[in-house]
């Protein structure tokens, strides 16, 4: 019996991690990429709790690292520019403290 094979486009993280399983249940993964090369300044990953819990049962939540800026702020801004209000953020918790300056 011949192995299944999967085509997988796109390098990123969801490509990867789905190449990572495929392989690990005995699948070959084949994988596109349009990029020619990384990208120098790297790229943004945001993750909550069942993307940090997969980057976890991966094996590689200690090499993405943290990066968050605990006191920044995020705002969700229009196509004019105009901040709209503050968003969501990837620094802060799902639930809005009560005793938060910032909100």
């Amino acid at each position: 019996m011949a192995t299944p094979r999967a085509l997988i486009v796109g390098m990123g993280i969801a490509g990867l991690a789905t190449a990572m399983r495929l392989r690990e249940i005995g699948w070959q993964p084949v994988i596109v990429e349009r990029a020619p090369e990384r990208r120098e300044a790297g790229y943004f990953v945001g993750l909550f709790e069942t993307g940090r819990a997969t980057a976890q049962r991966m094996g590689v939540l200690d090499a993405i690292g943290n990066r968050t800026d605990r006191d920044g702020m995020t705002y969700n801004v229009d196509r004019s520019g105009t901040k709209r209000r503050p968003g969501m953020g990837y620094g802060r918790p799902a639930r809005r403290p009560a005793s938060h300056p910032a909100w």
